[in-house]
């Protein structure tokens, strides 16, 4: 796992992380990485290249109260899109 971290985190007033999953090939074969590696939601692709997968938990920032939730979110977002086509795409 890769975290990426606001640069404005403290202890005490924490920023919400970016927690990115490194995957082999060979893990990330049904599209979601291995089996019962998560209780509630999925991973999702972000990119990946010819040895990795690199996925992101859909409930990553779930919570709430956590600062820079949502601009977390939009930076995933932003870069789902712009790594696609991605392996298992529909």
């Amino acid at each position: 796992m890769i975290v990426l971290r606001h640069p404005k985190w403290k202890a005490g007033a924490p920023y919400q992380d970016i927690p990115i999953r490194v995957f082999t090939r060979s893990q990330w074969k049904d599209g979601e990485g291995p089996p019962g590696i998560d209780a509630g939601g999925v991973n999702s692709e972000i990119a990946h290249n010819a040895k990795y997968v690199f996925a992101i938990w859909s409930r990553f920032n779930w919570d709430e109260s956590c600062k820079g939730r949502e601009e977390a979110g939009a930076i995933v977002d932003r870069n789902q899109a712009a790594n696609g086509p991605h392996l298992h795409d529909d």
